[in-house]
């Protein structure tokens, strides 16, 4: 959470779930209600991977907000596996 001074009054919070699964799928964008992007962080609240045919963090997915209207979710182009992740993007005044 570096360079954000959280005031503590929340504006807005949007919760965010996707499933990646398959080879060769590294990203996937989701579309979010604009927010302002320095007083906006997100928070991550859970990741499923397959575990039947788990291989280490390539299959973990990372979360990143790319601009005001989008979350990115972001994974190893080695992974294999279906993953689920979940996050809430919380915007403060």
């Amino acid at each position: 959470m570096s360079g954000i001074n959280i005031p503590g009054n929340v504006k807005s919070v949007q919760r965010i779930s996707i499933t990646m699964g398959g080879a060769a799928l590294t990203q996937s964008d989701v579309a979010i209600s604009a927010v302002n992007t320095s007083k906006t962080v997100i928070n991550n609240s859970g990741l499923t991977l397959d575990t039947a045919a788990f291989d280490d963090h390539d299959n973990c997915l990372r979360v990143v907000l790319t601009n005001s209207t989008t979350v990115a979710f972001r994974r190893s182009p080695y992974a294999a596996n279906q993953a689920s992740a979940h996050c809430e993007v919380v915007e403060y005044y």
